[in-house]
């Protein structure tokens, strides 16, 4: 029964699904690609470990493989793109490492079979999917599906030497427009005009989904 459980059950969808889990990557933000992955997965696996026959969890298993050949590429990728290229090679070291020593810990869950037998565990590392999953959906940033915003705000010095009134008074004690003071090429507004005008400058990044 776990031969097909393993073969059929997982590994074949999970080949299958690797044809489609590229063009998935390319059209998609990643980390929500690999997020939604890991849920489904997690929640499979939680499912399979309540089914009541091996049909239900052959096709739970059958879900999983699909989960988890969607992230492949994804993952990869985005290696690729957010560090530098200098250091992609150990990116992929530190990736790998991670695929194996989550192997070699997956063989200790039989510590949890022992204590809660083989659907307590299943769930068990369901509930830390599902948890790593909704962190993963906030740390991962995909670099396609960031825009960045610039604003810029121009206040001149005429500005901040009025104080942005937009009166006061002349020598006569008259009011006198800065307006009016353009018109009548007033030497102080055409001293301010003058000046340099301080800019300044605020990017904002967004987040796409």
């Amino acid at each position: 029964a776990y031969s097909w459980l393993a073969s059929f059950g997982f590994t074949g969808t999970f080949a299958i699904a690797s044809i489609f889990a590229g063009r998935i990557a390319d059209s998609y933000n990643r980390g929500l690609v690999v997020s939604v992955a890991a849920v489904i997965w997690s929640i499979f696996l939680g499912m399979g470990s309540l089914s009541g026959d091996f049909s239900h969890l052959f096709a739970s298993r059958s879900a999983m493989g699909l989960a988890q050949a969607v992230t492949t590429p994804s993952s990869y990728t985005l290696l690729a793109e957010i560090t530098p290229k200098e250091k992609i090679a150990y990116a992929n070291s530190v990736f790998s490492l991670g695929i194996y020593l989550g192997g070699g810990l997956a063989s200790l869950s039989i510590l949890l079979d022992q204590s809660i037998g083989w659907r307590g565990a299943g769930i068990a590392v369901s509930g830390f999917g599902l948890v790593s999953a909704l962190i993963g959906a906030v740390v991962i940033r995909d670099p396609r599906h960031v825009a960045t915003t610039t604003t810029t705000t121009t206040t001149t010095s005429a500005d901040a030497a009025t104080g942005d009134k937009d009166a006061d008074d002349d020598a006569d004690g008259h009011a006198v427009t800065i307006a009016n003071r353009k018109e009548d090429n007033d030497p102080i507004y055409a001293g301010s005009n003058a000046a340099a005008a301080a800019a300044t400058t605020t990017t904002a990044t967004i987040y796409c989904y």
